[in-house]
């Protein structure tokens, strides 16, 4: 979506609907990745190692993804739940592994607008 470059001195006050001096939105992060990759050099799964040691790409660091597999098969399904009985609208920003993968969690997001 284009849109016109407005360097900060320049632009006008930003104005919230009915004068509200404050705004809130929630996004929940969904990513997936491999487990593992055909390399010697360090891989983390989608992040930071849990471990203290860095292991091969080879190597399935268990620890650090069940984590993340945990967040997407019951974590998200939870927070869904909180924000849809409390009548909070939440956004999503995925990555493309993610968008192969894990179509639930994208048919989860496109329901919820």
């Amino acid at each position: 979506m284009p849109y016109d470059f407005v360097p900060l001195p320049e632009r006008r006050p930003l104005a919230w609907p009915t004068g509200a001096r404050l705004a809130l939105m929630v996004t929940f992060n969904l990513e997936h990745w491999d487990l593992v990759k055909e390399t010697d050099l360090p891989y983390y799964a989608g992040g930071p190692p849990a471990l203290p040691d860095p292991l091969p790409g080879r190597v399935a660091d268990f620890h650090n993804y069940s984590w993340r597999e945990y967040g997407q098969r019951v974590g998200i399904w939870r927070m869904i739940r909180v924000m849809d009985e409390a009548g909070v609208p939440a956004g999503c920003t995925i990555n493309a592994k993610t968008g192969l993968d894990r179509r639930a969690l994208i048919d989860a997001a496109l329901e919820r607008g």
